[in-house]
């Protein structure tokens, strides 16, 4: 024969077995969820790292082509003044061959 203590003695051993099986489950569960996170921690930190190598080739990208670029601007500025001196001085020859031509004519035609 069972007495009321043993009944209860064995409910609450039952319910203690319960709580220890639902807590195993819990702590099974979060034990995956946790690997889970150091997987993605894991794959981040290689994207991460990929990124920052990126970014680093872009940087040195656009320091070349800004050194290119202020290359390509001074030979500009260097081929304008060429062209202003040129210019000024195929205007001032201009010029002078306008004024001195009816000389030379006159001269030739007096002859």
């Amino acid at each position: 024969m069972t007495t009321p203590e043993n009944t209860n003695t064995n409910l609450r051993l039952g319910s203690l077995e319960q709580a220890i099986a639902h807590n195993t489950d819990r702590v099974g569960e979060v034990v995956k969820y946790m690997e889970r996170l150091v997987v993605i921690e894991e794959r981040n930190g290689f994207m991460l790292e990929q990124h920052r190598e990126l970014k680093a080739t872009f940087k040195e990208a656009i320091q070349t082509m800004t050194n290119q670029q202020l290359a390509l601007d001074n030979k500009v500025r260097e081929l304008q003044e060429k062209m202003i001196r040129l210019m000024t001085t195929f205007s001032i020859l201009t010029t002078t061959v306008a004024i001195g031509i009816p000389y030379i004519l006159k001269i030739l035609s007096g002859a």
